[in-house]
């Protein structure tokens, strides 16, 4: 096998790792993508268990506060207060994980698209390296021939 034929297989093999590797990236890319959505939206599940948490405490202090005054907890402004209190809450917590959820999806769409670039990008890479590497090779393979 003469110098030319080894480094054409050189050059073809480091075009493969190139695009192996650059792959591996696209891969991993994807994979932190995913997992930094499943972080937004179990942060936004957390928030929104903290919202509610937070509205049984305001919920109690404010009864706690109509008892102190005298007031019947059972009808009139406290149940109109309480009722307030939870649904506010409530819409709180749920545009917080809506909100999470739909960050989450967007994060794990992005890291889905780079994926596809980055393993598109690898391959065209590796064939276009791979199609130079050949193409070199056989061109001096033939100057090496003809100057024989």
């Amino acid at each position: 096998m003469s110098w030319v034929a080894v480094a054409a297989a050189v050059a073809v093999a480091g075009a493969g790792y190139g695009a192996y590797s650059q792959k591996q990236q696209a891969d991993y890319a994807n994979d932190q993508a995913q997992a930094d959505a499943n972080a937004q939206a179990g942060q936004a599940r957390l928030e929104a268990e903290r919202i509610r948490e937070q509205k049984k405490k305001t919920q109690s202090a404010a009864r706690a506060q109509a008892a102190a005054n005298g007031l019947n907890l059972e009808v009139g402004s406290p149940v109109t207060i309480n009722d307030e209190i939870e649904q506010t809450a409530e819409q709180d917590a749920w545009i917080t994980k809506l909100t999470g959820v739909s960050n989450a999806s967007r994060t794990s769409t992005i890291g889905k698209n780079q994926q596809k670039i980055g393993t598109a990008n690898a391959y065209a890479t590796g064939i276009q390296g791979v199609a130079s590497a050949a193409s070199s090779g056989y061109s001096s393979y033939t100057k090496n021939k003809i100057n024989k």
